[in-house]
């Protein structure tokens, strides 16, 4: 269930919202793939909140030296976008690339599922029944 929420939560919107500002703005998209370190029920799951974590760089102390890294990459990365410079390649229509981040590494790869570590059937999915009706679903789950 965690996955399907990131996926219409997160995952889906931004797409839409590249789609449609790339046009008039500067898209830069990143997929955050570093897995949480901690134990618990999510130990070993990628999620948004732990993008944040490593963002602020708060559990630094906790991360292993390649999370460490990550962490820092991210914070520059978002610091230069934040002075307005290019943090990467932007994300165009017919030139989707995204800052995939996974393993203490950061690389530059097409945005598509295959590269970015996200799950195609998801995309196969809103195509056929539409991400509106997906995020429908989510919406009745969650308040019933």
């Amino acid at each position: 269930m965690l996955r399907f929420v990131h996926d219409i939560c997160f995952y889906a919107p931004t797409l839409s919202y590249a789609r449609y500002l790339s046009a008039k703005k500067d898209v830069y998209m990143y997929r955050f793939n570093e897995l949480n370190p901690w134990e618990g029920e999510w130990k070993g799951e990628s999620s948004h909140v732990l993008d944040i974590a490593f963002l602020f760089m708060n559990y630094n102390d906790y991360l292993e030296p390649g999370q460490k890294k990550q962490a820092e990459n991210f914070a520059e990365f978002f610091l230069r976008f934040v002075n307005g410079q290019a943090p990467w390649q932007q994300w165009k229509e017919g030139q989707e690339v995204a800052m995939v981040m996974e393993g203490g590494k950061a690389e530059l790869k097409k945005d598509v599922p295959s590269e970015t570590g996200r799950r195609e059937e998801f995309i196969k999915l809103g195509k056929e029944v539409g991400f509106d009706k997906l995020l429908s679903v989510w919406g009745q789950f969650a308040s019933g």
